[in-house]
């Protein structure tokens, strides 16, 4: 747990390779050797040179995220804030019931906390979100730990903001198990640099 309560949500650093396999050879990596795939060559993005430009996606790189665990205080908070009370998420003796043997995650929350995922790839060079589709294919629990998997699907230029673009991305949503239990597809204006205090 970190300070007054609230869960550490990193368990790793971030970390990335382009469609073949190979370290992205972003500025600021870190090399390691050895990725979680045989033949592929994981890297780190370092501290502080966390948000990546338009550019420097690439169409078919992947990058891992960390983890979160969901916890009772997810759950709670996401009920208050969007007044989502249904007792499948809130109701333990109701939840019991139904097909899922208990309570599960409301399915916006595990994409909500997806994108909370990624988000560090667009610190500082982020301009908007456009677009967001979800598939959800299995339950999240109280107290399961989810990662994100992020493929660049395509990227296309802007015209309005030079140097900049829209990057649209498939996030596959993994938990302890490494099942995917959610698809996220977004679309995101990113700019060709970064803010200053990004860099």
């Amino acid at each position: 747990m970190g300070r007054a309560g609230r869960p550490s949500r990193r368990t790793g650093a971030p970390q990335a390779v382009d469609a073949g396999g190979q370290a992205a050879g972003l500025p600021g990596a870190r090399h390691r050797p050895g990725g979680r795939a045989a033949g592929k060559v994981i890297f780190r993005i370092a501290a502080g040179r966390m948000g990546l430009t338009f550019e420097e996606f690439r169409s078919g790189m992947k990058v891992r995220s960390h983890s979160v665990t969901v916890t009772e205080a997810h759950v709670a908070a996401f009920a208050w804030l969007t007044g989502d009370w249904n007792p499948l998420h809130m109701d333990a003796e109701y939840a019991g019931s139904t097909i899922f043997g208990g309570r599960i995650a409301h399915g916006m929350l595990t994409a909500s906390l997806a994108l909370g995922l990624f988000a560090p790839y667009l610190y500082g060079t982020a301009i908007a979100l456009l677009e967001v589709g979800a598939r959800f294919l299995k339950p999240v629990r109280i107290g399961d730990t989810i990662y994100v998997e992020t493929e660049v699907l395509d990227r296309k230029p802007s015209e309005k903001y030079r140097g900049g673009g829209v990057v649209h991305l498939r996030h596959e949503v993994r938990n302890q198990n490494n099942e995917v239990v959610a698809v996220v597809e977004t679309k995101a204006l990113v700019g060709g640099g970064r803010w200053p205090a990004s860099t």
